[in-house]
């Protein structure tokens, strides 16, 4: 069993839990907690709290089910059953590579459940100013993958409602099952469960005059998850949910890695 580990700057501590799929359980701002932690997790959820990464694939997979290369591939033991949710590593201890005071560097092996074998490193580093996520897949041999963060942050902090301030015009189509497809529509109104396109999209939360971050990627894609009354799931990806379906999935080699970054700035 590993022990936590707390990284500390001026302004932030995050506090990161290896066993518990390698995630930020933790991110304390100005001394106020920002992200929806254990106890605010009513649904006892594994994908409920704090910020997760998603990786060989995020978001859902239809029916589980797809084909690479000429062969169909069937998951087995679904998290959102009749679809795939999330990949696998949420489900993993995740070994220590380094840690100092203000950085880590987690890894793991792409879990059983997944028909490839492959790593995945976390290296997490906190400045004065900003969070920095790198989320690194690697493969054995040949996969499709696109990859992700899954941060929940609180809707109110100190009193405060939160807003939400973003540039982002254009949204997939869910079909009549919730599953993305490939048309782009006009953004419509909350409540979202859904994925959104911009190379810009100046993302901004705020609560009142207490805190203000910004969230930058290295991807255009975003998920935004608002329905629960007490948080809201902002999740940069490589690729829209479904991806491998849509034709828009990566395709990761012994010789090519993914990488995805997600950064935090206060």
């Amino acid at each position: 069993m590993s022990d936590l580990i707390s990284l500390a700057s001026e302004r932030a501590i995050v506090i990161i839990d290896p066993d518990d799929g390698g995630r930020i359980v933790s991110l304390v701002l100005d001394g106020f907690e920002i992200m929806r932690d254990e106890e605010f997790n009513t649904s006892k959820s594994i994908f409920g709290y704090g910020s997760f990464p998603m990786a060989p694939y995020s978001g859902r997979i239809r029916d589980g089910k797809f084909d690479f290369q000429g062969k169909t591939f069937q998951l087995t033991d679904l998290a959102d059953a009749p679809h795939a949710l999330h990949g696998t590593v949420i489900y993993q201890s995740w070994q220590t590579v380094k840690v100092s005071l203000n950085s880590a560097h987690l890894v793991t092996k792409v879990a059983t459940g997944w028909p490839f074998s492959g790593q995945v490193q976390q290296i997490i580093e906190l400045s004065e100013s900003a969070l920095l996520m790198r989320l690194i897949l690697s493969a054995n041999q040949s996969m499709p993958a696109w990859i992700g963060f899954h941060p929940w942050f609180r809707k109110e902090i100190n009193g405060n409602k939160f807003k939400l301030n973003a540039n982002l015009d254009q949204m997939y189509l869910r079909d009549d099952s919730g599953i993305t497809t490939t048309e782009l529509i006009d953004s419509t109104a909350p409540p979202w469960d859904d994925c959104f396109i911009a190379q810009n999209p100046d993302i901004e939360i705020s609560w009142g005059e207490t805190l203000t971050i910004a969230l930058k990627s290295n991807y255009p894609y975003w998920v935004i998850y608002s329905e629960p009354e007490d948080a809201i799931c902002i999740e940069p990806q490589t690729a829209p949910p479904n991806a491998i379906e849509l034709g828009l999935n990566q395709v990761v080699t012994p010789d090519k890695d993914l990488e995805l970054e997600f950064r935090i700035e206060f």
